[in-house]
């Protein structure tokens, strides 16, 4: 996980979907330079959330966390 500070320019890493292990690895270290706090800014929280496929198990396609803002947000 990671938590960047809002760029308008950020909203994606540019990799589509791939099979290739090497290539699904987020390329958000162009986002990180030069090197910005996060405190008292907007920011985005990226993360990532893997499983292995098993086609004879029905688990579905939904991973990782729901976020949820506060109440009065």
């Amino acid at each position: 996980m990671w938590a960047l500070r809002y760029h308008s320019g950020e909203i994606d890493d540019g990799q589509g979907f791939t099979t290739d292990p090497s290539l699904s690895r987020a390329q958000l270290e162009r986002f990180m330079t030069p090197p910005e706090s996060v405190a008292d800014s907007d920011v985005v929280v990226w993360y990532a959330g893997h499983y292995v496929h098993d086609a004879g198990v029905e688990i579905g396609n939904r991973v990782g966390p729901d976020l949820v803002p506060p109440s009065g947000w």
